[in-house]
């Protein structure tokens, strides 16, 4: 069973994971459920409960002040941020992730908040996860960006539909995958958030 900086495939790829309950207790969730009604930030959450402890998928739409991340009045998007320019950075990330020349450093921040499950992680340990780990995880991986789906919440922030197909370790069949990403740029205009939030129909 992998751990959190080496995520199992399942959890890796395409597939939902929750994240753990963030709050200590009701009264710090009421002052925060405050706080994000103020900005006009659509929640949903998906709840289950298991080993005693509260578990929450939050899917953070853009409000009118801004992004998740994002204060009311700013940051505005580094120049060669746009749509056409991430999208060619995402390229640039699938075309060498499924070529075997993926290097953490030319896509990503120093500091990752969260890259699949991996989370507060930096180049380093991506590098390692993906040239180490990935390869005994699945064999003929392919991930794509699905043209004509990516699209700006916000300042620094996007959304799109990745497209996969890969056969896991130890199996016959290849599985095919749509998910939907939500990514997010830092200062210098890489980036410091992918998260797979959504899976959809093939």
């Amino acid at each position: 069973m992998a751990d959190r900086e080496h995520p199992s495939t399942e959890h890796a790829h395409g597939l939902l994971y929750p994240i753990p309950w963030p709050f200590r207790s009701k009264g710090e969730w009421s002052r925060m459920s405050w706080l994000l009604l103020v900005d006009y930030l659509p929640l949903v959450h998906c709840w289950s409960r298991g080993a005693g402890n509260r578990r929450v998928e939050l899917v953070l739409g853009a409000s009118a002040k801004g992004v998740a991340g994002v204060g009311p009045n700013g940051p505005s998007a580094p120049p060669g941020t746009g749509v056409s320019e991430v999208g060619q950075l995402l390229r640039r990330y699938f075309n060498d992730l499924n070529g075997g020349d993926f290097d953490a450093d030319r896509y990503f921040e120093a500091r990752v908040e969260r890259y699949v499950t991996m989370r507060n992680t930096n180049p380093d340990a991506m590098n390692h996860y993906i040239r180490n780990v990935l390869p005994k995880q699945l064999r003929d991986h392919h991930f794509e960006l699905e043209e004509g789906t990516l699209q700006a919440e916000g300042p620094r922030q996007y959304v799109f539909i990745e497209r996969s197909k890969y056969t896991i370790s130890g199996k016959t069949t290849p599985t095919q995958n749509r998910v939907q990403v939500r990514v997010r740029l830092g200062p210098n205009g890489k980036l410091t958030f992918f998260h797979q939030f959504r899976k959809l129909p093939k």
